[in-house]
């Protein structure tokens, strides 16, 4: 889970409108023009149908619950004897947050925890629940006693030296921590009037400094804008990286001639070889050289006919190469211990097979050679045939200059062979699926009938940026709606720890030789 939550950041980090949001030394900067404001919004139509659903309320509720029990949680072993609980005085003001417009800027303060300031524009008679609420439970977990200042409290710790303060400011409230005397209280309230619903600025960079964690991901800075339009929601973006863009650019490789004309999700990306290769996490078990494009798509109707090609110079000696390395990987003890059953892969001629999975799906990956060039070919189930021509309208698409990513769904359709696909992924390494019977799966399978097309476009714009726009109902692929249900489900949420107690260590019994196949496997 941990590479799939890297791989959404990445994909949230593609879209923005300009990076220049943050100035100085300011990590983030956070503008949600709330529910309320939305929901008055011409546009909001979409909106309010998905995310204010009575599926969606029950979801919202109990996410809500567990974030306002998280900071105890946290924090229970830095807090002071006798604290109180703080569930049910926390829990109120996160309801603020989902309705009311609200500003969230974050500063570098050179020590672990950065400098905030959190504005809230309230109702008449909520910013008095706020003010006694956060007094309430700052006092009992620091036993620091909150001092009246003009307009609000003021909490001041000397040893290092921190100031939190609680502050009355027109009509907004302002929660606030520093370390020196600093305007970022009142800067994040300056910045004017939007007509986004949500606006996101984040340098990634700076922030790994603080969380490594976010080391595994070398992201660009980047600034996300949501609205409504047409009865979608709309991201545009840009990422700026600090210095030259990690994008290899060159002519499409599109096996045209094998991808199946009629499908419900088609993806083509070229150019990230050399970002991938500057990250920690590249995988061990690549092709050389490392193919520089990818092409996936899905089959309409039955869940198991997703497919991948990579371009590669000889198909076969990538088979063979592939083969060699991922082999190891599989037959390691720790990695037999993570699959419900042990798992073995055979290469037979020029296909790698999986002995052991279950007996509807059949994964391979094969040699491919189509008029375009060589391929390697993976999927979950029998080759495809192709019986249309590849779409024109998409042709066209790819064409766009300097186009790099390109994705397209139904998401209506490609959700519900995900949701297959992927409950299967995690039983088989040995993960806990989403159940049906939960919040999320009742929300997903709820929006699913009105989730039309979903497209995103990532186009190399200068040296140093990416431009995005993405159309969307909801304003996710069928990836990222599937990814967030299960994060919202997983036990220690806001974590996303998915995993079940592995196996006791077995020892490894290789098939013997008289059942490895000899033969070519059958044909798909």
């Amino acid at each position: 889970m941990k590479q799939l939550l890297i791989t959404l950041t990445a994909v949230l980090s593609v879209w923005s409108t300009q990076a220049a949001g943050l100035t100085g030394d300011l990590l983030v900067h956070i503008h949600f023009a709330g529910a309320q404001k939305i929901g008055t919004d011409p546009e909001s139509a979409a909106f309010t149908n998905i995310f204010n659903c009575p599926e969606a309320q029950v979801l919202r509720s109990q996410t809500l619950d567990k974030l306002a029990r998280f900071p105890r949680t946290w924090l229970k072993d830095n807090l002071a004897a006798g604290a109180v609980d703080g569930t049910d005085l926390i829990r109120p003001l996160l309801d603020d947050l989902v309705t009311s417009e609200w500003r969230l800027a974050m500063r570098d303060s050179g020590r672990r925890v950065p400098e905030f300031a959190l504005a809230v524009r309230l109702p008449a008679g909520k910013d008095q629940v706020w003010e006694k609420n956060l007094a309430t439970v700052l006092e009992s977990w620091t036993k620091i006693p909150a001092q009246p200042i003009a307009g609000g409290w003021e909490l001041k710790k000397h040893e290092p030296p921190t100031s939190v303060r609680f502050e009355h400011f027109k009509n907004w409230v302002v929660f606030s921590a520093w370390d020196k005397t600093s305007p970022l209280d009142k800067q994040i309230l300056l910045d004017g009037k939007t007509s986004t619903w949500l606006t996101v600025d984040a340098d990634w960079q700076k922030l790994a400094k603080l969380w490594p964690a976010l080391n595994l991901a070398d992201l660009p800075a980047t600034h996300v804008e949501v609205i409504g339009r047409q009865g979608n929601l709309q991201l545009n973006g840009r990422a700026v990286f600090a210095g030259p863009a990690p994008i290899a650019r060159e002519a499409w490789k599109l096996p045209a001639n094998t991808i199946q004309g009629s499908f419900d999700s088609f993806t083509a990306v070229r150019g990230f070889l050399p970002w991938l290769r500057q990250q920690s996490w590249d995988p061990a078990y690549d092709l050389n050289p490392t193919p520089n494009q990818l092409f996936a798509w899905a089959i309409p109707q039955v869940p198991f006919l997703s497919f991948l090609a990579v371009p590669v110079p000889d198909a076969g000696q990538a088979v063979g190469e592939a083969f060699a390395r991922l082999n190891p990987i599989i037959k390691d003890g720790n990695a037999r211990r993570a699959f419900i059953t042990p798992l073995f892969l055979l290469q037979t001629n020029n296909e790698i097979s999986v002995e052991g999975a279950p007996p509807f799906i059949s994964p391979f990956v094969a040699t491919l050679k189509d008029p375009a060039g060589q391929f390697l070919l993976a999927g979950l189930f029998t080759k495809p045939m192709r019986s249309k021509p590849f779409p024109p309208s998409l042709l066209g698409e790819l064409a766009k200059t300097n186009l790099v990513f390109y994705h397209w769904e139904l998401t209506s359709q490609r959700l519900p062979q995900l949701l297959q696909i992927s409950q299967l992924g995690l039983m088989m390494t040995r993960h806990k699926q989403l159940n049906a019977n939960s919040a999320a799966a009742k929300w997903v399978s709820r929006i699913t009938p009105a989730l039309g097309p979903t497209t995103t476009e990532v186009v190399l714009t200068g040296p140093a940026e990416l431009d995005g726009v993405r159309s969307a109902p909801a304003g996710l692929t069928a990836v990222e709606l599937y990814a967030l249900a299960d994060w919202l489900e997983a036990p220690n949420f806001p974590g996303c720890d998915l995993s079940l107690p592995m196996r006791k260590r077995q020892p490894h019994v290789q098939p013997a030789a008289g059942n490895v196949p000899s033969t070519p496997a059958p044909s798909r």
